[in-house]
């Protein structure tokens, strides 16, 4: 029982003098005092520093972040222009006759409806009332129309899209349409007579005044002969649901002749 009694007042001591020392040593050597103060704040200055620098990295790297979607956007911008500048060289060089049009960039805002992915609204104000084409790399996607003054895409595969179009060398007539559940196009009202096979390419004709001729669609990928016409099968060059950007194509020539009420 003594020897239980004296460990532990030996632990109190020692504990006490660890406590006390600190203090001790600061009354008896005032230096210490100053060593201390110097250390606390030499310690407050290098974490201020530290924190500093990190807060500076995590500026640049935001920054950084900013400057490349600046770039991106950029890089999309040059693309796009590129990309016009090619179509209207394009037109320019396809014997468009005394045909005016006005071709516009437009942006993908939204779906419609969120169980159809071939109608969406675009970013861009529509002027009239009229069928405005939709172009893409190049290629024929479909058609713009005024619904409640937003211009609204039907793009290929939209029950509501349809067009004009040639079919291969013969330039055989027809008007393209959504094929129900599938991912191809068809070709319906082509002259029975008609002499088209399977790979034909398919190209606007522009005989409805909402593409210009020669603008590409795809190609033939099926034929069916009915009684009175034939009806033809299409593998677009594109998949338009997937884009997000598009050219809006307008005829003028079709404005200047309902104004002038020409035949």
């Amino acid at each position: 029982m003594k020897k239980i009694i004296f460990l532990a007042l030996f632990l109190i001591a020692i504990l006490s003098y660890i406590f006390k020392i600190d203090e001790l040593l600061v009354n008896k050597f005032s230096f210490l005092q100053d060593i201390k103060v110097g250390y606390i704040e030499k310690m407050v200055n290098i974490s201020s520093s530290f924190e500093k620098y990190f807060n500076q990295a995590n500026h640049i790297e935001k920054l950084q972040n900013e400057n490349k979607i600046l770039q991106e956007y950029k890089a999309l911008y040059n693309i796009t222009k590129s990309q016009l500048d090619a179509l209207k060289e394009l037109v320019s060089k396809n014997e468009i006759y005394d045909i005016s049009f006005n071709i516009e960039l437009a942006r993908v805002f939204s779906y419609i409806n969120f169980n159809d992915f071939t109608k969406v609204l675009l970013d861009k104000k529509p002027t009239s009332n009229k069928i405005l084409g939709l172009i893409s790399e190049n290629y024929a996607a479909g058609i713009v129309i005024n619904q409640d003054n937003k211009s609204v895409a039907l793009l290929n595969g939209n029950k509501d899209c349809s067009y004009a179009v040639f079919i291969g060398e013969s330039r055989s007539p027809g008007i393209i349409m959504a094929l129900e559940k599938e991912e191809e196009l068809q070709i319906k009202f082509i002259p029975i007579t008609s002499m088209i096979k399977e790979g034909d390419e398919v190209i606007t004709s522009g005989m409805d005044n909402i593409f210009y001729e020669g603008l590409k669609v795809g190609k033939v990928t099926e034929i069916t002969e009915l009684a009175d016409m034939k009806i033809a099968k299409v593998k677009p060059y594109i998949n338009a649901t997937e884009k997000r950007y598009f050219y809006v194509f307008d005829s003028l020539n079709q404005e200047r002749k309902e104004i002038n009420n020409e035949p």
